[in-house]
Parts: C-alpha cells; structure tokens; sequence
C-alpha cells in the first residue's frame, strides 16, 4: 500500500516538474525563436510521466498462480474443489452467453475458465469488486462483465440442476425425510433467508428487515440432501414470508407438486396448509402430542437451515451483496445453482457449514389464512406419530 501510495506521489511530482518545464521553456522561446527539438523532448518526457501513472494490477494470476495452489488452497479460493470446478467448466462448454470469438476491436476474449474463476472468486470471498479486477489482471468493467454473463448462464441453467422432485426422485425424497424423524410424506422444507445488501438508491427503507439491515427475501425449498429444489428471489426484506410466498410460482402450481398427499414443512411465519405442515402454535397449553408433533417437526425442516448455513459458508459474498439491486437476484440464483452443482458432484460440505449461522427474521405473523382441512390433516399427522412414539 505505502509502495503504491509512493508511486503515484512520484508519477503526480513528474508530471508537475515536466509541464513547469514546458512553461519555462515556452517562455525561453519567446525571446529565442522556437526550439522544435527541445518541445518534443519536453513533450516525451509528460507523456512518460503520465505512462507511469498506469494502474497496475496483478500479472499471471490465473496463468502461473492458481495452476500452484494445492487442492486445500484451491479449495480455500474458489469454494469447491479442482474437481469441482472441471465439471462446472464442462457445463460452460460452449455457452453462448460467454464470447469464443475475437470483439470488434481484435482483443482476444477471456476464457471461459477466466470468466468463472473471475465469478467463484468475487461469490466465495468478500474483497471489493475493484480488488477482484486486479487480481485476474482485467479492467473493472471486463471482471464485472465477465460475472453477468456468468451468473445469466447459470439462472438459465437453473431449469436443469434447481428441479421439484419428480417420479423416482419424489419417493427417494419422501423416504430420506421420513429416515429422519419419522414423518411420512414430506417432499421437502420451505424457509426463507435474508441476504444483506448496501441500500438501494431507489427506495431503501422497503429493503430494512426487522433486524433493522438492508436485505433482499430468498425463499427456497430443500430436499433431505440439502439440495434446493425450489428458488424464488428478490423481494424487499420489509416482506413478511408468507406474502414471498403466496406470489411465487411454487404456490400457484401446488396442484402439480404433491402427488400422493405430500407436503412441505415450514415455521410459524407461513400459513398452514394440506400441502404446507407448519408447528403448532404455542400458548402454553400444548398437550403432549403436539409437543411431540412440534420437535419431529422443528428438528426436520432443520435441513432448510442448514442449506442456507451450507450455501453462505461456501459463497461468503451473499454475507452483504454491495452491488447494484438490478443485479442482485441473479447473483443469488447463480449462486444456488453452483450450490447444487457441487452437492451433485459430491464436493465436500463439513467445512463451508460451520463457517456461518443463519440469522432468523421473522418480519410478521402469517398473514394468510390457516386451511381448515388441513388442521384436520395436522391432527391425525399428530396422532400417527404420537402412536409410533408410544410403539
């Protein structure tokens, strides 16, 4: 930092001394006659100074540095192992949102292994964007141009590796929920989590959540590998979960989603529902079923939790997303996506889990009104287990 800050002292001390110079000089010329010769040295020698004005950046990077790295270190940067990283680049083989071909003005094109170092780099670690630029030796513009057409891929890749159990799946998913706790017919968990951004310029007090931070509602569903099967992103903070919920897509498609009577567990913010269990509320009377019922249900979900933990550890950037609010939903899918794509290939997750915490809020009480049949589907649900309990 010191060196830099000398440089630039040094490069602004030239700059001065070569422009008095060419006053000096024009003056001289006055009474002289013009010297042709010494004006074209004078105007070298500012052009030169203001060359070493030139920012630098980091070179080789890519080209020399990373190619070193162990695989821990490998890991440690970019947030998902070498192994990892060659299946995502495999996906990105030929995708058109990444130029192949030289731009109009002849510059060769980043590599697509450039392009999603660049995006894993800025998504796992929380160094200003200018810092990233620097790092992989590229200007502002082509790091940030680089991460949008990343992260457009992968939101179009969502509608391959994001997917609502299916058939085959579905059971699979159902029996991995039942191995848990015992409760039978849950095709997975519902919650939603509060990722911190800078404050929109646009109407910032609809972004403060009730813990008073600025942040945008990612509403997601998890399977019982912690695998999202559901995304839905972009709502201000100050929006209660159940409002996120009754304008996405998932509910107005639930006829589709449940074969066989199965349903989602969510907490006390949503509304309960035939095809969403939520706890019962507590008032101090529970009877010991509903106790029962409530820590089966509570310890379950806990999955959901859990992938928000999993997905915040590995991409510590969605810890405070400072971009602009047009850009941020799509970080976030594309963040998603990366998240399953490394539980698909089997990455490693113990030691991104434990490096954050979900933080918890709850803007409102539901606001949507509970099914009444389903408060006759909760019941038996609560005797069933409550009869398996006592077995």
């Amino acid at each position: 930092m010191a060196a830099a800050h000398g440089e630039k002292v040094f490069a602004i001390t030239a700059s001065f001394f070569a422009i008095s110079s060419i006053f000096r000089n024009l003056a001289k010329m006055k009474e002289f006659q013009e010297d042709e010769g010494e004006l074209f040295v004078l105007l070298s020698a500012l052009h030169s100074a203001r060359r070493r004005r030139k920012h630098a950046r980091i070179q080789g990077f890519v080209e020399d540095t990373v190619p070193l790295y162990t695989a821990s270190d490998f890991k440690r940067c970019f947030r998902m192992s070498r192994g990892t990283f060659e299946v995502v680049l495999e996906a990105f083989a030929n995708r058109c949102e990444i130029p192949q071909q030289l731009d109009r003005g002849g510059r060769q094109p980043v590599s697509v292994e450039k392009h999603l170092l660049i995006t894993l780099w800025f998504l796992g670690n929380q160094e200003p964007f200018r810092s990233v630029a620097d790092r992989f030796n590229v200007a502002e513009s082509c790091a940030f141009n680089c991460l949008r057409r990343v992260c457009r891929a992968l939101k179009i890749m969502a509608g391959v590796f994001i997917v609502w159990p299916k058939g085959e799946r579905a059971r699979t998913v159902i029996s991995g929920f039942k191995a848990k706790r015992g409760i039978p017919g849950v095709i997975g968990a519902i919650d939603g989590s509060h990722v911190p951004i800078k404050a929109p310029k646009s109407c910032p007090e609809n972004y403060v959540n009730q813990k008073g931070f600025h942040s945008v509602v990612l509403q997601a569903v998890s399977d019982h590998e912690m695998m999202f099967t559901d995304c839905y992103v972009g709502w201000p903070g100050s929006v209660h979960d159940a409002r996120v919920l009754s304008n996405s897509d998932l509910c107005n498609s639930i006829d589709e989603k449940f074969p066989d009577d199965s349903f989602l567990l969510g907490d006390s913010a949503y509304p309960l529902k035939t095809w969403l269990m939520t706890p019962c509320k507590d008032y101090g009377n529970l009877t010991a079923q509903k106790k029962n019922y409530n820590f089966l249900q509570s310890s379950t979900r806990m999955v959901v939790e859990k992938s928000f933990a999993l997905l915040k550890g590995r991409f510590r950037k969605l810890n405070y997303l400072d971009m602009e609010i047009q850009h941020i939903p799509e970080s976030i899918i594309a963040a998603c996506v990366l998240h399953n794509l490394c539980l698909i290939d089997g990455d490693d997750v113990d030691e991104f889990l434990d490096q954050a915490e979900e933080v918890e809020v709850n803007n409102f009480q539901n606001i949507l009104r509970d099914d009444g049949r389903a408060e006759v589907k909760r019941e038996q649900l609560i005797q069933q287990l409550f009869a398996e309990r006592s077995h």
